[in-house]
């Protein structure tokens, strides 16, 4: 029965971390969009012409972290 406790408080930790890490990630995200449109906004009254222009990149792949990585076992 004291494992079954144990467990449940780790479970519980992961969770508080995992959920610290979700809302984190969500200001972040608030933060950026209002960068993007921060800077939208600065080069459409320039007249840049950004809108038109292609964009390219390169996507670089990274292996997926496992579920032990950096949360712990789950």
């Amino acid at each position: 029965m004291q494992a079954l406790g144990r467990r449940c408080r780790e479970i519980e930790q992961v969770n508080e971390r995992l959920l610290a890490r979700l809302q984190q990630v969500q200001r972040i995200t608030r933060r950026l969009q209002l960068e993007r449109r921060f800077l939208m906004k600065v080069l459409d009254s320039y007249g840049d012409g950004y809108r038109a222009g292609q964009l390219s990149f390169l996507l670089q792949v990274r292996p997926v972290p496992t579920s032990t990585d950096q949360y712990g076992p789950v």
